[in-house]
């Protein structure tokens, strides 16, 4: 709806400035929100990956002389979880980002004057 505000012929320069700022900025929120989106996704990709290197873990651990593998699936487990926390710290950073956007996009509309 914005865009076709700001490409009528009826705003101010000024007026469609501030519109232009406003658009921008939720457009970044709406990036940030994807962003926030697809890590969840890989979180969730990478907890299931957990249980199932679990899963074999524990049926090896039954069998003789399996231990390589064990050892394989342990590294395997220890490399999701560094992947999880990784992930984790991404989304609580872009969740960051996005909150601060989501502040100055707040602002810019309490402040625009038409």
């Amino acid at each position: 709806d914005l865009g076709v505000l700001i490409s009528g012929n009826r705003l101010t320069v000024e007026a469609r400035q501030t519109l232009n700022g406003i658009l921008a900025l939720r457009r970044q929120v709406n990036q940030s929100n994807e962003s926030i989106k697809s890590l969840g996704l890989q979180v969730t990709e990478s907890t299931s990956d957990q249980e199932r290197v679990r899963r074999n873990l524990q049926s090896l651990n039954s069998v003789p002389g399996q231990q390589e593998r064990v050892q394989k699936y342990a590294a395997e487990l220890a490399n999701l979880d560094g992947r999880i926390v990784s992930l984790r710290d991404q989304i609580a950073a872009e969740t960051k980002k996005r909150d601060d956007l989501n502040r100055q996009l707040s602002q810019r509309i309490d402040a625009a004057k038409f």
